[in-house]
């Protein structure tokens, strides 16, 4: 394990204390994201979280999923207005929410706004956090994957497994 952490330290380029605070971080984040995402689910009924899947492929087209949607929705419009516009703000959270709000509405139309809205807003967080401000975007952007991929096995894996 130690080696591990080593090898992730030396590839993003921080020491191994710094890993493991991003590591919690990233594991808050999650954390927080199924939050909304759950007490949605126990209002409105989303039948796709109680579905337990036993096949490879349904696992994998979720992982190349995670990459598409943090591309499409993370990394290349943060990295445009940054690139474009600096570190403002105001235009920052303009793309944050116009963006986590089209996130949230493809994946399930208007039940899933208060649900996948913020959980998207909170991988936007991440984004920046983990190095889309400093323009370390392949780093903000394996990161922001973790975190969502980590989510997407709890919601998808772990739960339906347990209580299903």
């Amino acid at each position: 394990m130690k080696g591990f952490v080593m090898g992730l330290s030396n590839f993003f380029e921080i020491d191994q204390e710094r890993l493991g605070q991003k590591i919690k971080v990233a594991l808050i984040c999650t954390i927080c994201a199924l939050l909304p995402y759950y007490a949605a689910v126990f209002t409105i009924d989303y039948p796709h979280t109680k579905w337990v899947r036993n096949d490879y492929y349904y696992y994998e087209c979720m992982f190349r999923l995670v990459l598409g949607e943090e591309a499409l929705y993370r990394l290349l419009p943060l990295m445009l207005v940054i690139e474009i516009f600096g570190v403002r703000w105001w235009v920052i959270f303009i793309t944050i929410l116009s963006t986590s709000t089209y996130f949230a509405l493809i994946h399930n139309g208007y039940s899933s706004l208060l649900a996948i809205g913020p959980a998207a807003v909170l991988f936007s967080i991440a984004f920046l956090s983990f190095g889309g401000l400093n323009k370390k975007y392949l780093q903000a952007f394996i990161w922001c994957s973790l975190i969502h991929t980590a989510m997407n096995l709890i919601v998808f894996v772990f739960v339906p497994i347990v209580f299903y």
